[in-house]
């Protein structure tokens, strides 16, 4: 029993020792990366200081000329990320043109034909207006010559603007009510000239 503690010790004392010997090869293998760590952030501030123009006046020409080629180098990459940016702002503000131009081109074309429909109809308004008007005065002094100019003259206004022919329709085209407005008042020019 004796011989199994001893034993027992010894295999225990040489276990911390390979422990302790591990341990000391990791803090000095830490310590070695922390040097060469901080001799490399002590480059790369003096490089730092050197681009930023302080303490050159310890540089050689030929530190001078690296520096300046670096400098130079990273001026055309800043002037090509640039020119990158301004080329793709450029392309998206020509689609955005292009966009509204189309919506302008859309809403003007539906502002005309509208306008027409409106304008076609207001002039069918005037035209039976002014055929109630001479129905219910058919002794009016302009008598059956001013009814017979004005639905001439209101009616080929009419049919100029607003009346499409079968083979130029424009893209809204006249309802079939507007069209029924317009047989309708043809008849009454028709019927109007026979009793002329």
């Amino acid at each position: 029993m004796q011989k199994i503690i001893e034993r027992y010790h010894a295999q225990a004392k040489n276990n911390k020792q390979t422990d302790n010997t591990e341990a000391d090869q990791y803090l000095q293998q830490l310590k070695l990366e922390t040097e060469k760590m901080a001799k490399k952030i002590e480059l790369l501030e003096v490089s730092k200081r050197k681009l930023l123009g302080r303490d050159i006046s310890s540089c050689s020409y030929e530190e001078l000329q690296g520096i300046n080629r670096q400098l130079e180098q990273s001026l055309c990459i800043i002037r090509a990320r640039k020119d990158q940016l301004f080329n793709e702002k450029m392309e998206q503000l020509k689609m955005k043109e292009a966009i509204l131009l189309e919506e302008n081109a859309r809403l003007r074309e539906n502002f005309q034909v509208g306008f027409q429909k409106l304008e076609l109809h207001f002039l069918m308004v005037q035209i039976l207006q002014f055929q109630v008007e001479m129905r219910l005065s058919p002794n009016s002094p302009i008598g059956e010559k001013a009814m017979q100019c004005g639905y001439a003259v209101v009616f080929n206004r009419a049919m100029a603007r607003g009346s499409p022919s079968s083979s130029d329709s424009p893209p809204g085209g006249l309802s079939g009510r507007e069209e029924n407005s317009l047989q309708f008042i043809e008849l009454l020019v028709a019927s109007d000239s026979e009793l002329l």
